[in-house]
């Protein structure tokens, strides 16, 4: 499961600007908080249901997005190693099999995996733009592949 989870974050990390356009057009479009509704006839009535499942709506999606900004500027989650010179942190990541990864900024779910640590997966939400389609009418066409 964190394989996969790792996958499609380097998947993500790795598509190119036309191939990430190209997945936000596919991706699920934005739930519709008015599908549920019942509605009665009584203009009234349906009128405060909708305000009431918009609000609801509204309200739901305020404490995902706190959560989300909480997790976004959270700054503690970084470790820096040092070595005594620039050979000896080349072999360690050489050794390791990270060197290609880089050799400054490295990815703590790999470096984990390298030395066979398993970590506590973290319910971090990557949030994706989505691309609203009557813009994306107006788009000239992705070049194709």
């Amino acid at each position: 499961m964190r394989r996969l989870q790792l996958a499609k974050q380097n998947q993500a990390i790795k598509e190119s600007p036309v191939e990430r356009i190209r997945r936000l057009r596919e991706a699920e479009p934005v739930k519709d908080c008015l599908a549920e509704v019942e509605y009665t006839g009584n203009a009234e009535k349906d009128s405060e249901a909708e305000l009431s499942a918009t609000l609801k709506a509204f309200k739901e999606r305020a404490k995902a997005e706190e959560k989300r900004r909480a997790d976004a500027t959270d700054s503690e989650f970084w470790v820096c190693v040092t070595f005594q010179n620039r050979a000896q942190k080349e072999e360690f990541l050489a050794k390791l099999g990270l060197l290609a990864d880089g050799d400054k900024y490295l990815d703590g779910q790999r470096v984990a995996e390298a030395v066979s640590i398993e970590l506590t997966p973290a319910d971090v939400v990557y949030r994706d733009a989505r691309i609203d389609s009557k813009y994306a009418a107006l788009a000239m066409p992705l070049p194709s592949s």
